[in-house]
């Protein structure tokens, strides 16, 4: 699978990641399969995969995979996890860019995950003035102690996108940008202008244009349904307007919405998540197909 260089770091990723998060990550989804299915991204060709700390036991499953893959193998990934999020004893999520947290989140994810260093290390979803220079020397500190080689943020709103456009302390930052986020194309352009890598996050748009969004046929689809109600009302309003894409010949709505977002020639990875071999392959797939050009121009119009 071709690879493209992170920003003006020495890291190069295929151009898609598997995201080890969601239900991959939890304990409906059986951790053997889990473990297949990242052996089945291996073998396609991926060699970026991206989990977080808070993501249930996600760090951990990712970790016995790279245990039973070897640390020569080891090396020819690109490891990306979060940091900034905790669990409280009732199971709620909240930030804490503390020097002492992240200094034990790091830790705790080294650990979990088998290995000595982190490729990317992702601020997850911070406001971006809230972090202190404290903070900033301790990332730095990381990546000189080569605990860490990248710095980035993940899912950034917009106004933080344009702040990191100028934050010379990071190396890359992941974006949430897809067929219904076409507005942050500008600010995507500058971000790669200004040297950093660009991830595309939800480049799928949670599959939210599909036929079958409504159908539940297992306890995934159930929790990925509602999911998307609670926090993706508006991806579900557009995706019913854009479900022609679905119905192109020799290609899917999935191929389609993830060519969409890799034909971006700013996107060094896109990331998407899935607990199916079929849908792993047919995601890979989309790197060879053609968008036809009246489904791009229909596309392009919801700007």
């Amino acid at each position: 699978m071709e690879t493209r260089k992170l920003g003006n770091t020495d890291l190069h990723l295929s151009r898609v990641g598997f995201g080890c998060a969601s239900a991959w990550g939890k304990t409906f989804y059986k951790e053997e399969d889990a473990i297949n299915l990242f052996f089945d991204a291996y073998d396609a060709g991926i060699n970026y995969y991206d989990t977080g700390h808070s993501y249930g036991h996600a760090e951990v499953r990712l970790g016995k995979c790279l245990a039973m893959l070897g640390s020569e193998k080891r090396k020819d990934l690109v490891i990306s996890t979060k940091c900034g999020t905790r669990v409280d004893d009732n199971g709620h999520y909240y930030k804490d860019w503390s020097v002492d947290w992240l200094k034990r989140s790091l830790e705790t994810s080294l650990d979990r995950l088998n290995t000595d260093y982190i490729d990317m290390l992702n601020l997850h979803s911070p406001d971006l003035p809230e972090i202190s220079d404290e903070v900033w020397c301790l990332l730095e500190d990381f990546k000189k102690q080569k605990l860490v080689s990248a710095v980035g943020v993940s899912c950034l709103d917009d106004k933080g996108n344009e702040l990191a456009v100028n934050n010379t302390a990071l190396d890359f930052i992941m974006v949430s940008y897809n067929l219904f986020e076409q507005h942050k194309e500008d600010v995507i352009k500058s971000l790669y202008e200004s040297g950093k890598g660009v991830i595309a996050g939800t480049p799928l748009a949670k599959t939210l244009f599909s036929n079958d969004v409504f159908k539940v046929k297992d306890i995934k689809d159930i929790w990925y349904l509602l999911r998307a109600l609670a926090n993706n009302r508006g991806y579900i309003k557009k995706g019913l307007k854009c479900r022609y894409i679905n119905h192109a010949e020799n290609m899917s709505g999935n191929q389609i919405a993830l060519k969409y977002v890799l034909d971006n020639p700013y996107i060094t990875s896109a990331v998407f998540g899935t607990t199916s071999r079929e849908h792993l392959l047919e995601n890979v797939g989309a790197l060879d197909i053609t968008i036809p050009d009246d489904i791009l121009a229909k596309i392009k119009s919801m700007k």
